[in-house]
């Protein structure tokens, strides 16, 4: 019983000093005051009772009908004298203003509602703060005080000020106390104060982050002040990541951006933002639209550290135009675009950032690139430096006695350091997360700026700055030279990362170290530099050749990422040069894939070395007698029985064995290439040997392990390939004798040579019979015709193996007799020859082995004779030289 009585007296006590009731707005559209009790009602519908004034009051404007017994939905003009009420609900598509016919009235919510916002706006709704409607009936300022009370709004704010003297605001005592969640808007157009008074301790003022705009919501500014007051080390607005603020008027009072954290700001309707000359915290995302401005501090070192999208449409510079430090410190991808302007005095890009530069800027002073930046087709111009920076190290690499606070994305140091080297820097420490970047430091205020906020609090804390490697992609079909062009000193730091996105044969800068990161290939490029690779080599669907002359050298760890039959390393080879482009790697101590290959044929390598050795790589198409590109090429019944390219693998540096395997397309297959039985691998030193290890038609691969510590050419084929290689043939007049010498090598598989002379270069008989070595290295061998004939003698060598194949030598030409000595060449030919030793008259005939005339043409004594053979078709042909009508001589050509 007395457990009941006290608390029938708590609550009697709790009733007399905490009266409240709920009333409903049921004035409808006509203007009424606040505090007249017959504009409230206890029933929506009117029907209840009107409203006693009491401080705890819960006051409700409903949209659904603001008319009480008089249903009826519009606006709703409330006349604020000065009150005090617990708590405004305007909800249901409600719209509210608030008005004063002079002077100023304060609506005070005191939030006596436990657990309940002061203030609710949902999202449906709006509020409007005037000291002028739209009739000009109204004049005086109207204030929206929350000294101990919270709003949450939803909807949308308006505080309107007119032609009228004083101006409407919303002030607030609590930090975080007025919440603007997504959606929701704020909107501002004062002309004589700020809209939420300035940071102080006064009824009329404000305190620090008071007013809260949460992801996707908006403040939006038409007016000359400020929404941040006066206090330029102080902002009663809380920007959260997400948030937006529009600046639609140039701003001329109040604090502008010192110190200032903003999410995503723009300047629009022809406005002009001029940030104050100190620190700016950081801005996510920036857009300036056309025929708007962004004027930025007075000295090169005043910082604009965005961590999310630039769009400039109109124009971004400093106070004096490139006076300030762009900084692009995001830790999510970034992008610069628009079409204005950009001059500034330094660009930095931080370590953990990735940016896409999408137009052209220009810098004065310096670009420092710590972290990934695409130039896609852009340029950076002007008089700066450049470097793309690799574990940078600055003058202070760590600095004690820092305090983190969790959810913070400033950290708090020493003051008056000189610390001018950390924007753009990762920093690590207690409380500080992965991968964070320095949007910005001020050695006045004592305070880095983090790209994202700290996980834990902690005081004392030591913070390590520094950088990891840059990387720069570009779409450039000029390369990297063709993306930056600053005047001044250009620093591509070796280990630096690149990324080529468009075909290009100058994709290094020019003035770059040849050493790189990792490597990616986006597109059909073509190097220009001898260049080491440190990193890993990424193909897409493209090539990389190396140009003849030049060398790309990679590490034993390098891994080649996306190597297919379209995507791989082209060692090119030219066959007029003997030029090649190679592969180089030292170190190599265990297995390793080389993806190389010639511009239309992948023919991979894979070696294995007993010892850590270095080697030199290159593989080309088009077998050759000495496995060089502009070697002689080898006959065509050579090649139905092998695989028509050479693989050349040198060793350097190192001893011993080594394993190599070959892969090659099916379209270099000679057509008797069929096995694995009887196939295998030669290898060229001074010579070809004999064919060894194993090799596959089915599978397209051979291997061999080679003992040679030099290593040299390779080629696969049968074991019948190259019964002999003919190193020279020659044919001499010598005291009425001819004079017949040659030299071959890898004579394996070799019967005998058959040396055959004939009269017209058609008809050839057997002079002599001449047994070969039968074994590999350099022979020479010498015959001599003791009874040449009067006139043109032709020489030729047969070469026959001991299965009877038949390798025919070009022919030689020796005449006894006559006073004309022809030289024709090239021969076998592809179009045009070249005849040597005629005289002016003499008439040059190509018939063929029948005898039915093809060609003819008169010598006009000017240079060597040059007969063009284009029409003529693939064969055999006979030229002949003749004066009068008397034939000199004759030579036989091959037509191929």
């Amino acid at each position: 019983m007395k457990k009941l009585l006290l608390t029938t007296l708590l609550f009697a006590f709790a009733a007399a000093g905490f009266s409240q009731g709920t009333y409903y707005w049921v004035a409808g559209t006509t203007a009424s005051n606040l505090t007249s009790g017959s504009s409230w009602n206890t029933q929506q519908d009117g029907l209840g009772s009107s409203r006693v004034a009491n401080v705890g009051d819960v006051l409700i404007i409903d949209g659904a009908n603001i008319g009480g017994t008089s249903p009826t939905t519009g606006v709703a003009t409330i006349i604020v004298n000065g009150a005090t009420t617990a708590q405004v609900k305007i909800q249901n598509g409600a719209n509210v203003v608030l008005v004063r016919l002079t002077s100023t009235g304060t609506l005070t919510l005191a939030n006596n509602t436990v657990g309940q916002p002061g203030l609710l706006v949902d999202a449906t709704s709006s509020l409007q703060i005037c000291n002028q409607d739209l009739t000009g009936t109204y004049s005086g300022a109207v204030y929206l005080d929350f000294p101990t009370s919270t709003a949450i709004i939803n909807g949308t704010i308006k505080i309107v000020q007119g032609t009228a003297i004083g101006n409407p605001r919303m002030t607030s005592r609590t930090a975080g106390s007025i919440v603007f969640t997504s959606g929701a808007s704020l909107e501002y157009s004062n002309t004589s104060g700020y809209p939420f008074s300035t940071v102080g301790v006064a009824t009329s003022n404000s305190v620090n982050f008071a007013f809260v705009f949460q992801s996707g919501a908006s403040l939006i500014c038409e007016s000359i002040y400020s929404p941040f007051g006066s206090s330029s080390t102080n902002s009663i607005v809380d920007f959260r990541p997400g948030s937006n603020y529009y600046v639609r008027r140039t701003m001329t009072t109040g604090s502008i951006t010192n110190q200032k954290t903003f999410a995503n700001v723009f300047i629009q309707n022809g406005a002009t933002l001029t940030t104050d000359a100190a620190a700016l915290n950081k801005i996510e995302n920036l857009t300036v639209d056309a025929g708007c401005n962004l004027n930025v501090g007075i000295s090169s070192s005043t910082p604009l550290p965005i961590t999310g999208n630039l769009v400039v449409n109109g124009n971004i510079n400093g106070a004096t135009p490139g006076t300030f430090l762009l900084i692009m410190g995001g830790n999510s991808p970034q992008s610069i675009s628009g079409s204005g302007s950009i001059n500034v005095s330094s660009f930095i890009v931080a370590n953990h950032a990735n940016v896409v530069l999408n137009k052209d800027i220009s810098v004065a002073s310096a670009v420092n690139v710590y972290g990934s930046l695409n130039l896609n087709t852009h340029q950076i111009n002007g008089d700066a430096s450049f470097s793309s920076r690799v574990n940078f190290e600055p003058p202070t690499v760590s600095q004690g006695g820092s305090s983190v606070t969790e959810g913070s994305y400033q950290v708090n140091i020493a003051l008056g350091l000189a610390l001018s080297t950390l924007p753009g820097l990762s920093i690590t420490g207690s409380g500080i997360p992965a991968n964070t970047n320095i949007v910005s430091y001020s050695s006045a205020n004592g305070q880095i700026n983090l790209s994202q906020p700290a996980t834990a609090t902690g005081s004392n804390v030591t913070l390590t700055f520094g950088s990891n490697v840059s990387t720069l992609a570009t779409s450039n079909t000029n390369g990297i030279d063709g993306n930056i062009l600053v005047t001044g000193t250009k620093n591509f730091t070796a280990g630096t990362n690149y990324v080529f996105n468009a075909a290009t044969s100058a994709p290094f800068p020019a003035s770059s170290t040849n050493a790189v990161g990792d490597l990616n290939i986006n597109a059909a490029v073509t190097t220009n530099i001898n260049a080491t690779v440190n990193g890993n080599i990424t193909l897409t669907s493209a090539k990389l050749t190396i140009a003849e002359g030049n060398e790309l050298t990679v590490a034993p760890t390098t891994t080649f990422n996306g190597v297919s039959a379209n995507s791989y390393l082209v060692t090119t080879a030219n066959t007029g040069t003997g030029g090649i482009g190679i592969v180089k790697i030292a170190g190599l101590s265990a297995s390793k894939l080389f993806p190389i290959g010639s511009p239309t044929n992948y023919l991979p390598v894979t070696l294995v070395p007993v010892n850590s050795s270095d080697f030199t790589l290159n593989a080309f198409q088009g077998a050759t007698a000495n496995a060089q590109p502009n070697g002689t090429a080898l006959t065509a019944p050579q090649k139905l029985e092998m695989v028509d390219a050479v693989w050349n693998v040198n060793r350097t540096a190192g001893t011993g064995d080594a394993t190599i395997s070959f892969a090659w397309p099916d379209a270099l297959e000679g057509a008797n290439f069929v096995g694995p039985a009887g196939l295998g691998v030669s290898q060229y030193t001074t010579s070809y040997s004999s064919f060894t290890g194993t090799a596959s038609s089915t599978t397209n691969t051979a291997s061999v392990t080679a003992a040679n510590d030099a290593l040299g050419g390779f080629i696969v084929g049968k074991t019948t390939t190259l019964p002999v290689t003919l190193i020279s043939f020659t044919a001499k007049a010598v005291n009425q004798t001819t004079v017949l010498n040659w030299k071959t090598t890898s004579e394996v598989n070799l019967s005998h040579y058959l040396v055959q002379r004939s009269n017209d270069g058609v008809s050839f008989e057997t002079l002599s019979t001449i047994s070969a070595n039968n074994k590999v290295g350099v022979f020479n061998y010498g015959f001599i015709d003791k009874s040449p004939a009067f006139g043109a003698n032709y020489y030729q060598l047969i070469s026959v193996d001991i299965d009877g194949t038949e390798v025919v030598s070009k022919i030689e030409a020796v005449n006894f007799g006559s006073v004309i000595s022809l030289s024709v060449y090239p021969n076998p030919t592809k179009g045009n020859v070249n005849i040597a030793g005629l005289t002016k008259g003499d008439v040059i005939k190509i018939t063929d082995l029948v005898g039915r005339t093809l060609k003819t043409q008169t010598y006009d004594g000017e240079d060597v004779l040059n007969l063009n053979l284009d029409n003529v078709n693939i064969g055999v042909y006979l030229i002949s030289v003749s004066k009068n009508g008397k034939v000199l001589i004759t030579s036989r050509i091959v037509k191929n």
